[in-house]
């Protein structure tokens, strides 16, 4: 008998510490789950550090002591209590904090707080991180140069906005990357405050050799929110394109469907509006086309068709020229 009471109470010791090990490590019917409350942090901007307070309830009749466990999803999002003691049936508020640094658009993390054996609660923080910048126009900086003997100048520029916790306060030397005429262009960099909104406006300058017909790259641009410095790669193109082009047909051929072929000739540079002609070229002979207006010139279909046109040339006193393909 006595042996069957040892086994007895040592089989009670150890369902005893069975039961406590669940209480410390799982969930036991004291743990009270406080559910999932929603934290929304709105529109965050990169640059600081994103933070709210929300209130929650102990529901409970346990007396939460202590930190709690904290994990969260991601390391960029965490949770504190401003008080530790929170009583049975009261009230008590949470700190959230998001590092928005390296994320944008919408963001959905989750944090879980655990006081063992207690209670549990679920946070699930929403916020959407606004984009670092905007720059205007949307593409960087932009030029078209015109064709001509002659080099050309080139005055190029784009607005950069800034979302940032903190406003720029600084700008370096802006470096650049570029094929095609790499050392014969600058970038300058500099904060503008007027009615559209503190930005940094950065001027391309240069002169395009004639030799060139295209230099594109990026602008490397260092800016300080106080001490802290960031950077960004601004787009650069710059493109050389003919000083004529013809309308229509400045975006493709032009189709006969008509009996007079009438065409505007435009001109995109002032080194070339003298001496212009238009010239129907067929396979064995050309014709030129007269001229009707000051920068309009018209043929009939019979013309062009007598000749086997395949195309319109516009020439300039300099010799540039523009082809304009004729579809039948």
């Amino acid at each position: 008998m006595r042996f069957a009471a040892r086994i007895v109470v040592c089989l009670m010791a150890m369902c005893v510490a069975l039961l406590l090990a669940c209480s410390r490590d799982g969930v036991t019917d004291h743990e009270v789950d406080f559910g999932v409350q929603v934290c929304d942090l709105g529109v965050v901007r990169p640059g600081g550090i994103a933070s709210t307070r929300i209130v929650c309830r102990n529901t409970s009749a346990n007396h939460l002591i202590g930190v709690p466990l904290v994990s969260s999803s991601c390391g960029c999002s965490k949770a504190s209590l401003v008080e530790e003691n929170i009583a049975p049936n009261s009230d008590f508020e949470i700190m959230v904090q998001l590092d928005p640094e390296g994320r944008s658009g919408g963001q959905k993390e989750r944090i879980h707080m655990l006081w063992p054996g207690l209670a549990r609660l679920t946070l699930v923080v929403e916020a959407t991180v606004a984009p670092e910048l905007e720059m205007f126009p949307s593409y960087g900086i932009s030029a078209l140069v015109t064709r001509g003997p002659k080099e050309s100048l080139v005055n190029a520029s784009c607005k950069l906005y800034f979302s940032l916790a903190k406003p720029v306060t600084k700008v370096d030397t802006p470096s650049m990357r570029v094929s095609g005429g790499d050392g014969q262009f600058a970038a300058e960099a500099r904060l503008v405050k007027d009615a559209t909104g503190d930005h940094v406006r950065l001027e391309f300058t240069g002169e395009m050799p004639k030799s060139i017909d295209e230099v594109s790259g990026y602008v490397l641009l260092r800016y300080a929110m106080n001490d802290v410095w960031r950077e960004v790669n601004v787009p650069l193109m710059v493109v050389r394109s003919s000083p004529l082009w013809l309308s229509p047909g400045a975006v493709g051929p032009i189709a006969i469907d008509q009996q007079v072929v009438r065409l505007k000739v435009i001109c995109g540079s002032s080194d070339v509006v003298s001496g212009l002609q238009v010239v129907a070229a067929g396979e064995s002979e050309q014709v030129g086309v007269p001229r009707i207006a000051a920068d309009t010139y018209e043929i009939s279909v019979s013309a062009l068709r007598r000749i086997g046109c395949r195309g319109l040339w516009v020439s300039s006193a300099d010799g540039c020229l523009y082809e304009v393909p004729v579809l039948w």
